[in-house]
């Protein structure tokens, strides 16, 4: 009798642990008609069990042992896991997210968008010859959640982990880790030592040039296989980036950024706001011209901008802006987070007699020192940074302002809201500043070079170094500027010397760019909604136009709410 009940607790645990898909499979609903054509789609109505840690899942084929959650945001989960009995030995990630239409389901959560997020990840797996600086997809699935809500979907997707964290948690840890080093070390504050805290100030600068290079080369094989062809990204953020840099305790820097920048490992994740390549530069639904900006704000440049609030006839207008919001989307989004790389790593203090001079436009007493004009225009270069940062950064949170005021249903607090948008001038003020620092970015270049003919053939690595920081701050300056056509191809060439693999490209789509051409598609589209980010701390006043309130990312503050195209052209 002991016996039987032992073996009928045995057969109860293995049913808990059992697969949701394995209990169903006799069972499927019919594919929606957005599933078809396209890649093989695994499709259950049962409802799966929960995400728990040392839960068994299957997604698709393959069955994982959950291990932590590892993100949270508006739209998705992100939990760790290992694979079961499956030839994968880096760990996994398993992204769980609603979509169609139901409770709780944001109204852009469609969907076509899991699925399309899904092909992007299918497609980068697929590329042969080039690493991909991306996870790799596994397997996926979709549950229906109940027969009351026939239009809402559960979709699990399985891949695996990249290494590492947010480039923005990293920075702030670089940071952190910096100043608390640097209260333990002893005080330089002789007038003997100036030189010595000017080469520093100068090999800070340094490292955190050849961390954003790093970056850059690493990920330009990867965006240029995305865009040509697949998808544009538009959600390129510091939170969307990941860093890996292996423990060094005893390591031993002039700045925040790593001595050895070999060692760095980045990826892109999170392919959610992602847009077909072949639509976008189309004409009609999907094109550019139809779809409102989305993403990060504080990462839009003036061409984003111009578009969110003048519409596409205004970005059309001009073909410069144009091109760089039809073509060079992400291409800027990643110039401004090497950016923000360069800002955050560079934390050597600069000495008080050279940061004189720059504000006074005098000379110093080391004005001999060759390391004087390089360091003043480091200080530049820095400055006109954080004053276009500031500005974004402001601009974001009148914009954080609006999509809270329209979330909580006031529609006159908002309509004055979007007006002072407007009038703010924001695109136009955006453009003025980034000119200022790109500017200064070519003057800083030019004395790296120059600093890097002061080295003679006995120290050739200083001399390389040099001239490698002056080639990554101008293809920062080409990435940033919206008269530049620098794309992926041409900035590996130009950083690395050596030329990507050939890929299928999208055709030409200089229609696209013409002012009738994208009103009439602006015009299709005037009842589409828009999209903005707003703080969490915002999204708990949102009234009952949104279905639910939901938590953001780890160390992701932002969420995104419908806003109506009243406002947004």
């Amino acid at each position: 009798m002991q016996q039987q009940q032992q073996q009928q607790q045995q057969q109860q645990q293995q049913q808990q642990h059992s697969s949701p898909t394995r209990r169903s499979v006799t069972k499927r609903q019919p594919l929606p008609q957005q599933f078809s054509p396209g890649a093989i789609t695994h499709l259950s109505d049962a409802q799966p069990r929960p995400f728990m840690p040392n839960e068994l899942v299957n997604v698709g084929r393959h069955q994982f042992l959950l291990t932590e959650a590892i993100g949270e945001g508006a739209y998705a989960c992100v939990w760790s896991a290992t694979s079961m009995g499956v030839p994968w030995n880096d760990e996994v990630a398993i992204k769980e997210m609603r979509c169609g239409q139901g409770p709780g389901i944001l109204p852009d959560a469609t969907v076509q968008r899991a699925r399309f997020e899904i092909q992007v990840m299918q497609k980068l797996s697929e590329t042969e010859g080039e690493e991909m600086c991306a996870p790799r997809l596994i397997d996926h699935q979709f549950w229906q959640l109940g027969p009351t809500t026939p239009g809402a979907f559960l979709c699990r997707v399985a891949m695996t982990r990249r290494r590492g964290v947010s480039l923005i948690s990293w920075l702030e840890e670089r940071v952190s880790r910096f100043w608390q080093q640097s209260t333990s070390r002893s005080p330089r504050n002789s007038s003997s030592d100036s030189q010595s805290r000017l080469n520093t100030y100068c090999t800070s600068y340094l490292h955190a040039t050849r961390a954003a290079r790093a970056m850059l080369v690493q990920l330009s094989p990867t965006f240029r296989r995305l865009n040509d062809g697949i998808a544009f990204h538009r959600d390129v953020n510091a939170r969307n980036l990941l860093v890996f840099l292996p423990d060094m305790p005893d390591e031993e820097a002039p700045g925040a950024a790593p001595a050895n920048d070999s060692l760095l490992e980045f990826s892109l994740v999170d392919f959610g706001s992602s847009t077909d390549a072949r639509a976008w530069l189309g004409i009609g639904q999907g094109s550019w011209a139809a779809e409102n900006p989305t993403g990060d704000a504080r990462y839009w440049g003036p061409a984003s901008w111009a578009r969110f609030l003048g519409g596409a006839d205004c970005v059309a207008r001009d073909p410069a802006l144009a091109r760089q919001y039809s073509r060079r989307l992400d291409v800027f989004a990643l110039a401004a987070c090497s950016a923000e790389v360069i800002a955050k790593l560079h934390t050597a203090e600069c000495p008080q007699e050279v940061a004189a001079a720059v504000t006074s436009q005098s000379s110093t007493p080391q004005s001999q020192s060759k390391q004087v004009p390089l360091s003043q225009g480091m200080l530049r270069a820095q400055g006109s940074w954080s004053g276009y940062w500031t500005v974004a950064v402001s601009s974001f949170e009148r914009l954080a302002e609006y999509s809270r005021l329209v979330c909580c249903g006031d529609q006159q607090g908002a309509s004055q809201s979007w007006q002072q948008l407007v009038a703010a001038g924001i695109p136009m003020l955006l453009q003025g500043k980034l000119h200022a620092h790109c500017d200064d970015l070519v003057s800083l270049a030019e004395l790296c070079r120059h600093y890097a003919r002061s080295f003679d053939s006995s120290d050739p690595l200083s001399q390389q170094a040099w001239v490698q920081a002056a080639d990554t701050l101008q293809a920062i300056r080409d990435m940033l500027h919206e008269s530049s056509t620098m794309e992926w191809q041409e900035l590996h060439t130009f950083l690395t010397g050596v030329s990507l693999r050939p890929t299928p490209t999208c055709p030409p789509t200089e229609s696209t760019h013409t002012p009738d051409a994208a009103a009439a598609a602006a015009a299709a589209t005037a009842t589409a909604t828009a999209t903005a980010f707003i703080t969490h701390s915002a999204i708990r006043n949102k009234a009952a136009t949104v279905a639910t309130a939901v938590q953001p990312w780890r160390h992701h503050t932002f969420e995104r709410c419908a806003a109506p195209a009243i406002h947004a052209k």
